[in-house]
């Protein structure tokens, strides 16, 4: 992931904190998307975390799902 330098910390906090609730909105909607079977809705939230990082799309097919819940 590219790190972008803001002028203003507290911009960057923000920044930071936004992508990391954006990383668990989708982590989320891919686990229900599995449990539900909808793989047409896993692929379209891989492409979207491939987008962010490969090893996001990586870690959301590798997590253990059985085993959280």
């Amino acid at each position: 992931m590219s790190v972008y330098v803001l002028p203003d910390a507290d911009l960057a906090v923000t920044v930071t904190e936004s992508i990391e609730d954006h990383v668990a909105d989708l982590f989320a909607e891919f686990a229900a998307a599995r449990e539900a079977g909808d793989g047409a809705r896993q692929a379209e939230l891989l492409d979207d975390a491939y987008a962010i990082s490969p090893e996001l799309a990586d870690e959301f097919l590798g997590f253990d799902y059985p085993a959280a819940a």
